[in-house]
């Protein structure tokens, strides 16, 4: 049976790219992983085998992958870049990603907030 790919795999497979990239670094060079890089990782992991099994449930678990990513609670790559505007910071790769994934489900984000097109108010 095949599944179908579309091009809502984009950011699912940067992520899987950019956690390959990090785990050849850390097999050939000196450097080591830290715990939020393989939360990234394996929480990635759980994606790809979600986006074949149960298309519903990837769309949320990932979504919450990546907001987890932007608040620098978890990490894909080796090299942990933070931006930080005040006392926020985030993670400009999970920005990226998160943008792109909504972008590719519209729907969802439509479902979750709905507009609200109730014409018994007055102007």
């Amino acid at each position: 049976m095949i599944k179908n790919v579309n091009k809502d795999i984009l950011p699912l497979l940067i992520s899987v790219v950019l956690s390959l990239i990090s785990i050849g670094m850390a097999l050939f060079t000196k450097y080591t992983l830290n715990t939020k890089t393989y939360l990234g990782i394996i929480f990635g992991g759980t994606s790809c085998l979600l986006y074949f099994k149960n298309k519903k449930f990837y769309n949320y678990f990932f979504g919450i992958v990546l907001v987890l990513g932007v608040f620098n609670l978890l990490d894909v790559y080796y090299i942990n870049m933070k931006l930080g505007i005040g006392p926020f910071v985030f993670n400009p790769i999970f920005t990226v990603l998160l943008v792109v994934f909504a972008a590719f489900n519209k729907e969802i984000l439509n479902l979750l907030f709905p507009k609200n097109n109730n014409s018994d108010s007055p102007n």
